[in-house]
């Protein structure tokens, strides 16, 4: 019987967790909370009491900043 491989949470809801947005971008959870507080940071929503991050905004918010980068330039 083949087993099936289990898919990664952002995969499979399109949510990501402050960790592995922290990993994408490279800076601490506490970075993201100043950003989330901010209001300069990525799209978020609470689940519960957990903050998740929709994989879609992320990559849109990213793209935003690039851009934004690259004009100024």
């Amino acid at each position: 019987m083949k087993q099936e491989t289990p898919q990664k949470p952002e995969a499979h809801d399109g949510m990501l967790t402050v960790k592995e947005v922290a990993a994408r971008l490279r800076v601490s959870a506490s970075t993201l909370l100043n950003m989330r507080k901010e209001g300069s940071g990525p799209t978020f929503v609470h689940v519960g009491r957990s903050v998740r991050y929709p994989a879609a905004s992320l990559e849109s918010w990213l793209a935003e900043r690039l851009a934004a980068r690259h004009n100024a330039a």
